[in-house]
């Protein structure tokens, strides 16, 4: 009995068909793979300059800081800074000073106010004008020594004696110092330079209200003087 060959299902390929697919395929496969060649060459060469100019170029934000840091540098001076030590000591410090007043003097203030008709703030007021611009005085032309044996005495006093009168400053650089504690004969420096001015100007005191009690007698005086009309 004859075997059947079943037919093949589907629309036959033939040889030619076959050859010219393979031939399209190995054209489109050259192509492809000369293309990829030459996409690697361009990354190749064109890679590392790119990369290069980045890495070479600051930021937006780094030219920023540059451009700053370069400006305050060109500001800065290349000169030593001064030691502030150095410069206190040349122009000298302000010093603060304390005055106060005894009864006695107290009363003959209050005494003299009444005798000159003033009122005894107003008197009080020119004493420690007079007070401070002697001891400016003093300082500027270090004729400390000339009120010493004054000023000596009120160092033994405690710092709570007498009534607060009045407080000051005075402005004292290194030679002003020395001038004054040698005037006081203080080789040991057991004085400090409150104390020490704090007695001048104790003394100084005194010696002003003496010097108005002399010039309201003096005017008394002429007062009481007839008129030589």
């Amino acid at each position: 009995m004859a075997r059947k060959i079943p037919s093949r299902s589907g629309t036959a390929v033939s040889n030619e068909d076959r050859l010219a697919r393979s031939r399209q395929f190995a054209t489109s496969t050259t192509k492809y793979a000369a293309f990829d060649q030459s996409t690697a060459e361009a990354v190749a060469t064109e890679g590392p300059a790119v990369k290069s100019v980045v890495k070479n170029e600051p930021r937006k934000g780094e030219k920023a800081a540059a451009a700053e840091t370069a400006r305050i540098n060109s500001g800065v001076s290349t000169q030593p800074v001064a030691d502030d030590a150095c410069s206190t000591r040349t122009e000298g410090q302000s010093r603060t000073y304390y005055v106060r007043i005894g009864a006695e003097d107290q009363a003959r203030i209050e005494a003299l106010a009444e005798r000159s008709g003033l009122d005894p703030d107003y008197v009080r007021r020119a004493l420690i004008k007079a007070v401070r611009a002697r001891m400016q005085n003093l300082r500027d032309t270090a004729t400390w020594h000339e009120v010493a044996s004054a000023a000596r005495p009120r160092l033994a006093e405690s710092k709570g004696t007498g009534a607060p009168f009045m407080k000051s400053m005075i402005r004292l650089d290194a030679a002003h110092m020395a001038a004054l504690q040698t005037s006081i004969d203080d080789p040991l420096n057991v004085y400090g330079v409150t104390l020490l001015l704090s007695a001048f100007g104790k003394a100084l005191l005194h010696s002003e209200i003496e010097e108005l009690a002399q010039k309201i007698s003096g005017i008394e005086a002429r007062a009481a003087r007839p008129d030589p009309a």
